[in-house]
């Protein structure tokens, strides 16, 4: 980020929001290598399509994760929900709201994703823009 911005300013009206889509680097994962995996969900016979997935051994490695937003603290933002790792280069930040979203019931996807119990803590997070 531009160091002669205002941090703050950045984030004037985000509290008007409670989710945003962070988009971000898979930047442990370097080396993109296979076009097709085996993600941990899948019990299927085989492999998927890398696009098929939400692998971070991707051909381009960019991310997308839906984050809640629990408070702003001057510079930082603290957000729950994460599917990253700690030290993630953030790429943007882009407000959630519903007239953006699909009706969930009528979306098609596979059972092995419906079926899915894989638990992923809710840890709280931040994101400092120092």
């Amino acid at each position: 980020m531009n160091k002669n911005l205002d941090a703050d300013s950045f984030f004037d009206g985000m509290n008007n929001f409670e989710y945003f889509w962070v988009v971000y680097l898979f930047h442990l994962h370097p080396n993109f290598s296979k076009a097709k995996i085996s993600p941990p969900k899948y019990q299927g016979s085989g492999k998927l399509g890398v696009f098929a997935t939400r692998t971070p051994h991707r051909p381009n490695p960019i991310g997308l994760t839906l984050v809640k937003l629990e408070k702003i603290e001057k510079n930082e933002l603290l957000i729950s929900g994460v599917d990253m790792v700690n030290g993630t280069p953030i790429i943007d930040i882009k407000p959630y709201h519903h007239l953006e979203s699909l009706n969930v019931n009528s979306i098609k996807y596979p059972d092995w994703i419906k079926d899915g119990s894989v638990n992923i803590s809710n840890v709280i997070n931040q994101i400092n823009f120092n």
